[in-house]
């Protein structure tokens, strides 16, 4: 008995519709579900670029669906064109081809967030390893800017696309088009001061925006590496005499708009690997301080304004315990965890070191050679304003071998600081 082969269904989509649309349309109208038990792999077609990407599919020819823009030539115009094109990919797609395609294939990153940390760790991973493909999408908001990559734009393995994570129809194409595979999600709105007067922007983005590329990830399919990055704020207030940090079990207690949406993104994010076995690896970390921080946050700002000559704003009494990391330090830890991270961990990134917020203050004023009892103002303080954060950040030493020189003191690095932090804003 001869077993039927199965084609390609060839789909014409409406006219009207743009490249970046049709992969929304296919799924909306025709049901499309690549991930389903028998699923209908969506290649799309509008250019010569997503032509590539069809021939380059890790998927299997099994009952695969081909999508033709109508508004662009089609190639498949007579039907014995159609019979040749379809023999023609049913070749390409055999196993004996994917498997010397995936030997080759370069690794694909997406860095979403072109902003201070997410830029490190691309400059990071550019430059150690040059076979790898970084795509970073990034909006470039207020607190981001595009000469963050300055160090890796000559680097032919860089591809930056501006654009917002929300638009579904932009991160469905690039994932298909780049054939993307690893996923780095820093996209957030992350600033706590301006979560207190739009809580609105950051549901958007930091809730919304995640399930948007969820979703992408859940359709296009190939994700092999989804990692989630959040901050420690999720866990809540720590005890002021607790000697032991929160770890990875432990509860998630939010206090305040912007943790509560990086929560609610994280609750996603584990539905979507219970629900569809999206392979997701979770990072919570502390502060971050260096280079290229938008001055908004704490130690950019005071560093700033003490430049300036200005006062430098404390909310409440300054008895706020914070821990901070060095960029560099951080970006080490993503590399590490990218290449190590198990999937389906949470990994806390942090240090047991810690400093009060107005110790900050007094450092900064020590290096600008300033009197803190003049140029430190105390004002009011946040509607809520947790007293302490303290992570217990064993996992990733023990099981990653991953310890930071943590040189937290601001007089270390602290003139390449002051020249640096600002630049690229001014």
């Amino acid at each position: 008995m001869k077993t039927q082969k199965n084609y390609p269904r060839i789909v014409r989509a409406p006219e009207d519709l743009g490249g970046k649309s049709v992969v929304n349309w296919a799924v909306r109208r025709l049901g499309v579900h690549p991930l389903a038990e028998e699923p209908e792999i969506l290649h799309l077609l509008p250019d010569k670029a997503a032509v590539h990407a069809v021939l380059t599919t890790r998927w299997p020819l099994s009952s695969s669906l081909a999508i033709i823009n109508a508004s662009r030539p089609s190639p498949i115009q007579t039907p014995l064109l159609s019979f040749f094109f379809v023999f023609f990919l049913s070749l390409l797609l055999s196993p004996a081809m994917i498997s010397l395609q995936m030997r080759i294939a370069y690794i694909n990153i997406i860095c979403k967030k072109n902003g201070f940390i997410a830029s490190h760790v691309a400059n990071r991973l550019i430059r150690n390893y040059p076979d790898y493909k970084i795509v970073v999408l990034d909006k470039l908001d207020y607190c981001s800017t595009l000469k963050n990559l300055d160090p890796s734009r000559p680097s032919p393995n860089l591809k930056f696309v501006k654009g917002d994570i929300a638009s579904a129809d932009l991160v469905n194409y690039l994932l298909i088009t780049e054939n993307i595979d690893t996923i780095m999600h820093f996209a957030a709105q992350t600033h706590v001061d301006n979560s207190f007067g739009n809580s609105f922007e950051f549901t958007k983005n930091n809730i919304y925006g995640t399930h948007v590329l969820l979703e992408a990830c859940k359709v296009t399919g190939g994700i092999t590496r989804f990692i989630h990055v959040k901050t420690d704020e999720v866990y809540g207030e720590t005890d002021e005499d607790a000697v032991v940090g929160n770890h990875e079990a432990s509860q998630l207690l939010p206090t305040n708009p912007y943790s509560a949406t990086k929560a609610g993104a994280e609750m996603l994010v584990m539905a979507y690997s219970r629900s569809y076995g999206l392979p997701v690896i979770t990072t919570r970390g502390n502060n971050v301080y260096g280079p290229n921080q938008f001055p908004e946050k704490l130690i950019p700002k005071l560093i700033l304004l003490a430049m300036r000559g200005k006062q430098l704003p404390i909310h409440g009494d300054g008895s706020n315990v914070r821990s901070y990391l060095y960029c560099e330090d951080v970006a080490e830890a993503f590399e590490c965890i990218l290449h190590k991270g198990e999937v389906g961990h949470v990994y806390n990134i942090g240090t047991k070191k810690e400093r009060r917020v107005i110790d900050v203050a007094k450092d900064v004023c020590a290096l600008f050679s300033l009197d803190p009892d003049r140029v430190i103002r105390f004002v009011e303080d946040r509607p809520f304003n947790d007293q302490r954060y303290f992570l217990d950040d064993q996992k990733l030493k023990n099981q990653l071998n991953l310890c930071f020189t943590e040189c937290i003191s601001l007089l270390i690095n602290a003139r390449h600081l002051l020249f640096v932090s600002f630049q690229n804003f001014t």
